[in-house]
C-alpha cells in the first residue's frame, strides 16, 4: 500500500488513544490547565464515573476569545514557545494536544472570560467537527464540560470499567492533587452529590491529616539541587493505595520512587501492604525529562540512583523517630504531668556479652509488680503549676514537645502482654512482646551482618523431625542455617540432631525457629539479595527469643525494656510491622470521658 497522509481527525484519534485512557485521564488534564490558570477554587462533576459527563470549573484567568478558539488545535499551547523550553518545563499542562484529543471523542463546550472582558467566549465542538464559537456572558474563569465520552467509538468505550470503579479512580487522582495544592478548594459531585470536598489547608500536611485522620511522620531531606519532603503513615496503619508522589509539584507514578519509600521502611511493612502519605520531590527542572509519557504521569531522572538513595534514607530518618509521633492527638495539653520518679529507676538488665535481652519464658516467676503499681500509683496526680507553659503550645502537635520513653513512668501491665505508663503528653501503651521483638531484631540482624552471632553448644544433640521438602531445603540452603549458628550431624530420614544453635533463645524452641527458618527460605528465591533472606530469618528468631503474652516483668525489666526501645533503629513498629506503642493525649483521654464538653 502506498504511504499517506493521515488525517487530523484520525491523528486526534491516533493521539487521543494514548492521551485519553479512561475518565480520570481527562480530569487530569482539566485540572492540570486549571492549575496553570491559577485558579484556587476548582469542581468537578461527573455523572456514571465520567463516561456520561465531566464538568470542570475554575475561578482561574480565563482565556480570550482567539486563545479559547486556537486552544483546541492540535500542538497549539501557550507554555512553549521552543525546543528550549523542554528542558526547563515549569508548567504542569505543555503537550498542546489534550484538549484536541478529547474533542475528537466526545461532545466538549468550553465556557471562558478573563477579568478584563465584558462578556466571555463560548467554544462547542465534537467529534472533531469544526469549532462554534460565541460570544456570551461568563463569570471569570473556564469551565470545560465533556460529555459522551468515546461515544463515537464504541469500541473504546467497552473497555471501560463500572462507573463505580471509573469513579474512584478519579476519587485517588484528587486526593492526589489536593495533597499537591493545599491552597485550592476542590470539590466533587458525582451524579448529583457532594462526595469531596477539600477546603484549603495551610499545608499539605494539614490536608494529610484530614485525609489519613492522624498525623503523619514528617519526612524530610533539604538539598541544593534536590529536596526530599511529605509525611508517610506509620508501619502500623498499612494503607489501600500507595503514597502519593510528587515530583516538581507533578503527581507521577514512579516505580523507583515506591521501592525506595519502601526500602525506607525496611521490615516494618509486611510484603503485601504499602505505606501511605506522599513524598513531595523537589529537583532542578534540568535533571529531571517529563516528557516522556503522552499522559504526564511519569518521569525520568537524570541520576535516578541518587533520587533513591534521597527519598530511602529521608523516609527511614523519619520512621526513626516515629516513636514521637504515633497518635498524639491534635489538641495541646492543657494540664501536663510531673516528671514522676528519678533519674536512677532504670538499671539496665542487659548484662550478657551478646547484649540481648534476658530471655524470658513462659515460667518466668512472679515479681513484686503488684508493689511497684502501689509505689508508682502514690505519684499520680495532675499539677496545672508544673514547669511546662501549656499555653504556648501550639496546636500543630509537629510543635508538641518530643516525648521520650525514659521520661515515662510506669503503672502496671495488663492484659498479660501490655505495659500502661504516662508522661507529660498522656496515657502511653506498650507491646511488650512487639517492642522486645523489635530491640531483639535489630540485634540479631546486626549479629549476622557482621556475622558474629553468638552460638549455644548443646550438651546433647537436640533431634528436630523435618518433612521431606524442608529437608530439602535445608540441604539446599544449608550456608544460611550455618550463618545464624546452626550446625547438625549428617543423619538420614525425617530426624536431624541439632548439635548447636543461635544463642537467642532456650532449646525447646530449636525445632520451631528451624521450620520456620525453612518457610522463610522457600518463600524467598537466589535471585533477592542475600540481606532480605537474613532480615526476614532475624525476624522469626527475634520472635522466638522475645517475651510472650502472660510473661511478668518486673519493674527493673520493664524500664529497660523502655530504655533500649529509646535508642533501638525503627523503634515504632516490629519486624512485622505491627506498632510497639500508642500515644494518647491527656485532651484525648478526657474525650473519651465527656470531660472535654
Amino acid at each position: 500500500m502506498p504511504i499517506v497522509r493521515l488525517s487530523d481527525y484520525v491523528i486526534n484519534l491516533i493521539a487521543a488513544g494514548e492521551v485519553v485512557e479512561r475518565p480520570v485521564a481527562v480530569i487530569r488534564e482539566l485540572i492540570d490547565n486549571s492549575l496553570d490558570a491559577g485558579a484556587t477554587k476548582i469542581g468537578v462533576e461527573v455523572i456514571d464515573g465520567g463516561l456520561e459527563l465531566i464538568r470542570v470549573t475554575d475561578n482561574g484567568c480565563g482565556m480570550s476569545l482567539a486563545d479559547a478558539e486556537l486552544a483546541f488545535e492540535r500542538h497549539a499551547t501557550s507554555k512553549l514557545s521552543s525546543a528550549s523550553d523542554l528542558e526547563s518545563i515549569a508548567t504542569l499542562g505543555f503537550r498542546g494536544e489534550a484538549l484536541a484529543s478529547i474533542s475528537s471523542v466526545s461532545k466538549v463546550r468550553l465556557l471562558t472570560r478573563r477579568v478584563a472582558d465584558s462578556l466571555g467566549t463560548e467554544v462547542a465542538l465534537s467529534a472533531g467537527s469544526a469549532p462554534v464559537v460565541a460570544a456570551v456572558a461568563a463569570s471569570v474563569g473556564t469551565t470545560l464540560e465533556v460529555r459522551g465520552l468515546f461515544y463515537n467509538q464504541p469500541a473504546r468505550k467497552k473497555f471501560m470499567k463500572l462507573p463505580r470503579t471509573e469513579l474512584a479512580k478519579i476519587r485517588t487522582h484528587l486526593n492526589a492533587i489536593a495533597l499537591v495544592t493545599p491552597n485550592v478548594h476542590i470539590t466533587l459531585k458525582a451524579d448529583g452529590k457532594e462526595i469531596d470536598n477539600f477546603t484549603p489547608s495551610k499545608s499539605s500536611h494539614s490536608r494529610a491529616r484530614t485525609m489519613y485522620g492522624a498525623e503523619l511522620l514528617v519526612v524530610e531531606s533539604l538539598g541544593e539541587v534536590l529536596r526530599v519532603e511529605g509525611g508517610v503513615t506509620h508501619p502500623g496503619t498499612p494503607q489501600k493505595t500507595a503514597a502519593t508522589i510528587i515530583v516538581n509539584g507533578r503527581v507521577v507514578q514512579d516505580r523507583m520512587v515506591l521501592r525506595a519509600i519502601r526500602e525506607g521502611y525496611d521490615s516494618m511493612l509486611k510484603s503485601y501492604e504499602l505505606p501511605g502519605g506522599f513524598i513531595a520531590i523537589s529537583i532542578r527542572p534540568d535533571l529531571v525529562d517529563v516528557n516522556v509519557h503522552p499522559q504526564k504521569s511519569e518521569v525520568r531522572f537524570r541520576d535516578s540512583s541518587a533520587v533513591f538513595v534521597a527519598v530511602r534514607n529521608a523516609v527511614k530518618s523519619a520512621l526513626a523517630n516515629s516513636l514521637s509521633a504515633l497518635s498524639i492527638a491534635e489538641q495541646s495539653v492543657e494540664q501536663p504531668i510531673e516528671n514522676f520518679g528519678s533519674a536512677d529507676r532504670r538499671p539496665a538488665v542487659f548484662d550478657n556479652q551478646t547484649k540481648l535481652p534476658m530471655q524470658r519464658s513462659q515460667t518466668a516467676s512472679q515479681n513484686d509488680f503488684s508493689g511497684f503499681v502501689a509505689r508508682a500509683a502514690n505519684h499520680t496526680r495532675f499539677n496545672a503549676s508544673a514547669n511546662i507553659d501549656a499555653g504556648n503550645l501550639a496546636r500543630d502537635p509537629q510543635s508538641l514537645p518530643t516525648p521520650s520513653l525514659t521520661s515515662v513512668r510506669l503503672v502496671g501491665q495488663v492484659l498479660g502482654g501490655y505495659l500502661i505508663g504516662e508522661d507529660e503528653l498522656g496515657l502511653v501503651a506498650i507491646d511488650m512482646h512487639a517492642a522486645h521483638e523489635r530491640i531483639n531484631y535489630n540485634l540479631i540482624r546486626e549479629r549476622i551482618r557482621e556475622r558474629a552471632v553468638p552460638i549455644q553448644e548443646l550438651l546433647f544433640p537436640v533431634p528436630v523431625r523435618l518433612s521431606d521438602d524442608e529437608r530439602a531445603i535445608l540441604e539446599e540452603r544449608q550456608q544460611y542455617f550455618i550463618d545464624f549458628g546452626f550446625r547438625w550431624e549428617n543423619s538420614t530420614g525425617s530426624i536431624v540432631n541439632i548439635l548447636s544453635a543461635p544463642a537467642f533463645f532456650g532449646t525447646e524452641a530449636i525445632e520451631r525457629v528451624m521450620k520456620d527458618a525453612c518457610v522463610v527460605c522457600a518463600k524467598h528465591d537466589h535471585a533477592q539479595p542475600l540481606e532480605a533472606i537474613y532480615d526476614a530469618i532475624a525476624a522469626r528468631l527475634a520472635c522466638h527469643a522475645s517475651v510472650r503474652g502472660g510473661d511478668i516483668l518486673s519493674e527493673r525489666e520493664s524500664y529497660a525494656l523502655l530504655e533500649e526501645l529509646q535508642e533501638a533503629e525503627s523503634g515504632g513498629a516490629c519486624p512485622h510491622g505491627r506498632p510497639v506503642l500508642r500515644r494518647f493525649s491527656r485532651a484525648a483521654v478526657e474525650s473519651w470521658f465527656g470531660r472535654d464538653r
